[in-house]
């Protein structure tokens, strides 16, 4: 469980939300960053991508700072590829006791996260420095619609 309150809340554990945090935590070491997603795993739309599919541009492009993803260069990382190095990424950022995931929680606002599963739990956490909505954007794919 995060502590209530940290320096960055960051909505949000897909690429950008994941590039965010690790940018933080090497930058500043003393910064503390808390990341809510509704998905159980981070890794934000691949989580939903069918099993075949790939990334479009190298995974040198792709992914945090911190950490290379997949065999570097050309690579086109597949969708079990990316999963599993964002899962990577979370051990990772974790080890630093300065960063924290509420998965399988919504953002409500005002510091409210609801669990999906039991709509009746919901933690609050304050951001200290920083809110930030990295899901804006909405990123859908054809499995997310009906």
């Amino acid at each position: 469980m995060p502590p209530s309150e940290v320096d960055y809340l960051v909505i949000g554990a897909g690429a950008r939300g994941m590039a965010f945090a690790d940018h933080i935590l090497h930058g500043d070491p003393s910064a503390t960053v808390a990341l809510v997603d509704r998905r159980p795993t981070p890794g934000g739309h691949w989580n939903d991508a069918y099993p075949f599919v790939r990334l479009h541009q190298p995974a040198l492009y792709y992914g945090v700072t911190s950490t290379p993803l997949g065999s570097g260069g050309r690579d086109l990382a597949s969708k079990p590829v990316l999963l599993d190095y964002y899962a990577d990424v979370q051990r990772r950022m974790e080890a630093t006791g300065r960063c924290h995931f509420l998965l399988g929680h919504t953002y409500e606002g005002e510091g409210v996260c609801r669990s999906v599963s039991d709509p009746e739990l919901s933690v609050v956490l304050r951001a200290r420095k920083r809110l930030v909505d990295s899901v804006y954007v909405q990123v859908e794919v054809p499995a997310m619609r009906p």
